[in-house]
């Protein structure tokens, strides 16, 4: 197709060629001008009034690009929402996995002060109760409320109750005798804290 001297366009087939003598014919080519793919559309009539010798041919061209661009918009749209989607869900697990990883750490550090903790414990009450059992003194201990919390096994021979049957059941006052253990429990509180 040429206009005042200029080829606008080099034609590639896609269903009838340029002198195939059909009335109207479609190509696709690529613009001289512009340098785009395009296709042309074009079609022939021959005019009666006035008479002439030659065909009229009206053509219509349209690049590819604007044609397939909202289709082409639409899935670079629809690919990166995609895009995005899958990158925030791979963010999301990656976070998630780090947390967890963190997480199981934070437990194991925790487990492991807790069974040093524990350890030292039992030691230190080993310790405590192999003291006491060589110890030919009474030892004990005592809550807020002056409850036994911890009485050596020399208690038996001294006191003449086992361990067993005084702490957690008896205040250190309930051992004073009756005309005594009021005098005893209210100054007791006193001369402990002194003590």
């Amino acid at each position: 197709m040429r206009r005042a001297g200029i080829r606008l366009c080099r034609y590639r087939d896609l269903c009838a060629s340029s002198d195939s003598g059909q009335i109207a014919s479609l190509f696709t080519g690529i613009s001289d001008l512009a340098g785009d793919d395009c296709i042309i559309a074009q079609r022939s009539f021959q005019l009666d009034m006035p008479i002439r010798d030659k065909l009229l041919v009206v053509g219509v061209s349209r690049t590819l690009s604007t044609m397939y661009s909202s289709r082409n918009r639409e899935a670079s749209l629809g690919g990166g929402l995609f895009g995005a989607l899958v990158l925030a869900a791979a963010l999301g697990l990656f976070s998630y996995q780090r947390r967890q990883h963190a997480y199981g750490r934070l437990i194991d550090i925790q487990e492991a002060e807790r069974n040093r903790a524990e350890a030292a414990l039992r030691e230190s009450e080993e310790r405590h109760a192999q003291v006491a059992a060589q110890s030919r003194t009474c030892t004990w201990e005592l809550d807020s409320p002056g409850m036994y919390t911890f009485l050596s096994p020399i208690t038996e021979a001294i006191v003449g109750y086992h361990p067993a049957e005084l702490v957690g059941k008896m205040h250190f006052y309930d051992l004073a005798p009756g005309e005594d253990r009021d005098a005893v429990r209210t100054a007791g509180p006193t001369i402990i804290k002194n003590s």
